[in-house]
């Protein structure tokens, strides 16, 4: 059964891709997404400027919200369905990710500690609370995997949606997986500190090499407050090549903890 949506992947995505890096290890090779890239920046100029197509070339091409999957790029020359997935490094529990209701807690924290407090002398008031909950790799790849495993078993509904919608079209599929760990998750490797990349964990390539019809992954993390994404093509030659630089045994995971704070002005 289908689910009525309730994001905007179309937007964030748009956003994403126009605001952030976007890292391409095989770029030189792939057209498909610099030919998606630029129409996506176009996309956003024409939704936000009016004066910027008066003046731009025209493309032929199209971005629409969807349902199964979540967005779709049309051209010329192919479709490509892109289909959008969150994890954490927080335990997974009943109602989902353990992180989210922590900083609901915390949230409700800091509501009741401003409804009881008096007004400061200057009428600034900062109220923070510690979001109590542990982050470690094992969470991350149980996170990491369990959700791939989830959308995974909707690729072939996936690619006869668009074919179905397309007919005689090349069809291509993206997953598109966001870490939405507090500040990011990192890994000391070679002595030096890095945001961790879910495309040097043997476990996540493992799963990559076994999945059939799924032609790249985006990957966005956050290193240091600053979100990246990266474009990853998958191919055996390409997985054999990530799989060469993968983290090592005596690489540690930085567990730490964070709050969440609020400013008011009475």
């Amino acid at each position: 059964m289908s689910k009525e949506h309730v994001h905007d992947e179309l937007h964030r995505f748009v956003f994403d891709l126009n605001h952030y890096t976007v890292l391409q290890p095989d770029d030189e090779q792939d057209e498909v997404w610099r030919k998606i890239l630029r129409d996506v920046h176009d996309y956003e100029n024409r939704k936000n400027n009016p004066w910027y197509s008066e003046d731009a070339p025209a493309h032929n091409y199209a971005i629409e919200q969807s349902n199964r999957p979540d967005i779709i790029y049309e051209c010329d020359d192919f479709i490509m369905g892109i289909e959008c997935f969150e994890y954490d490094a927080s335990k997974k529990i009943k109602k989902g990710s353990k992180q989210k209701r922590a900083e609901q807690e915390a949230n409700r924290e800091i509501e009741k500690e401003y409804r009881q407090s008096e007004t400061p002398p200057n009428g600034f008031l900062s109220i923070e609370k510690l979001v109590d909950v542990e982050f470690s790799i094992t969470s991350y790849c149980e996170s990491l995997l369990s959700n791939f495993t989830a959308h995974k078993k909707h690729i072939g509904e996936y690619r006869r949606n668009l074919m179905e919608k397309y007919p005689g079209k090349r069809v291509f599929l993206t997953f598109f997986i966001e870490d939405t760990t507090a500040i990011g998750n990192y890994v000391i490797t070679n002595g030096k500190t890095e945001a961790l990349d879910p495309l040097k964990l043997p476990p996540f390539l493992g799963v990559l090499a076994s999945t059939q019809g799924l032609d790249y992954v985006i990957v966005k993390t956050t290193d240091s407050y600053v979100p990246s994404l990266r474009i990853q093509r998958i191919t055996p030659p390409l997985l054999e090549e990530l799989s060469k630089n993968c983290y090592r045994p005596n690489d540690s995971f930085v567990q730490y903890q964070y709050k969440r704070q609020s400013h008011f002005w009475r």
